[in-house]
This record gives C-alpha cells, sequence and structure tokens, in this order.
C-alpha cells in the first residue's frame, strides 16, 4: 500500500469534486446566513440545510502516521462554523482517530455510514460538505472507468482489516443520491 500526504489538507476526490462544484462555490462565496435565508435574501430557502462530514486522521501507532491530520479536521469545523454552518450533532459528524468513541472513530464503516447521513433527505438547496484529511492511494481500476486505470481511494483508519474507499465507491454514495449526474 503506497500512501501519500494529502496536498492542500484537503481530499475531495477529483469526480466528487467535479460533480458538487456549484454547491461548494456557494459556500466558498461566504457565509450562509440563516437570517438572510430566512428572510428570503440568501440563495437557500429558509428550509435549507448545512451538513457537514469531517474527517481527520493521524493514524496514531501506525506504519505511516501523520502529524497534523486531526488539527486539521478541528479547524475545519471551525471554518464551517464560521461560515453559518451548525456544529450541532445533528448537523455536523467529526470523525478523527482520537475520538472518545467508537462511533466516532473514521473507520472504513463509520465513514461510509457519515457519507449515507450527509446525503440523506438532502434537497436542492442544502449545503452539503465532506472533508477528509488523512492518507490517500491508488489502487487499479475495478471498473474499466477511468482513463488511467486507477482508482484513487481513502485510506480509513481500520485500512489494514476493512479496506479502502474508492472514489467509485464515494461517487455512488454523494453524488448518485442527489441525481447530480
Amino acid at each position: 500500500l503506497r500512501l501519500a500526504r494529502l496536498p492542500a489538507r484537503q481530499l475531495l476526490l477529483r469526480r466528487v469534486v467535479h460533480a458538487l462544484a456549484d454547491q461548494l462555490q456557494v459556500a466558498a462565496r461566504g457565509s450562509v446566513d440563516r437570517a438572510d435565508r430566512t428572510a428570503g435574501r440568501g440563495p437557500e430557502s429558509a428550509a435549507a440545510k448545512t451538513r457537514a462530514l469531517v474527517v481527520g486522521i493521524n493514524y496514531f501507532g501506525g506504519a505511516h502516521p501523520i502529524d497534523g491530520a486531526v488539527y486539521d479536521a478541528d479547524k475545519m469545523k471551525a471554518f464551517l462554523a464560521q461560515r453559518g454552518f451548525s456544529t450541532e450533532a445533528t448537523d455536523l459528524r467529526l470523525l478523527r482517530d482520537n475520538a472518545p468513541t467508537a462511533s466516532l472513530m473514521p473507520t472504513r464503516a463509520n465513514i461510509l455510514r457519515g457519507v449515507d447521513w450527509l446525503v440523506k433527505d438532502a434537497a436542492p438547496g442544502d449545503l452539503l460538505f465532506f472533508h477528509f484529511s488523512g492518507h490517500a492511494t491508488q489502487q487499479a481500476d475495478e471498473g474499466s472507468d477511468e482513463a488511467d486505470g486507477m482508482d484513487e481511494c481513502l485510506v480509513p483508519c481500520d485500512h489494514a482489516k476493512s479496506g479502502l474507499i474508492t472514489d467509485d465507491q464515494l461517487f455512488d454514495r454523494l453524488v448518485r443520491p442527489a441525481d447530480m449526474v
């Protein structure tokens, strides 16, 4: 398994980036002001919601630890709060490999469960945000849909036991449910 430190501290796999670009551009333009939305002045309706899944994995005790991925996740949570995203547990899930409970560890199952939660009941105008700070790698393409013959993959904290998360798996869970393809 070849691991690489993520550039720019954030990974949104390239196919997901392209499919979600419009939503992310709305978030990048500025804060999500709930008062403006309620008054009908914002880009989203009053019923629109913000949801975020933020993952930070330092791989504590592993063969290839990272310094700063958990810190990145904490900083991203603070950044989202500054931009008007709710940080309530019902609206933001923070998975870190120093979490106090197993349900908040960035395992393969918890990350995929978090991605499913992120898009569940999403409606037009909702702002959904996914941030991953940790290792990524590539493996041979299983679906023959990659021009370079390689799938890009996220590396969960339990990858040795549970496996990687491919770009195709993320695309199927993040983009297809939102009818964005």
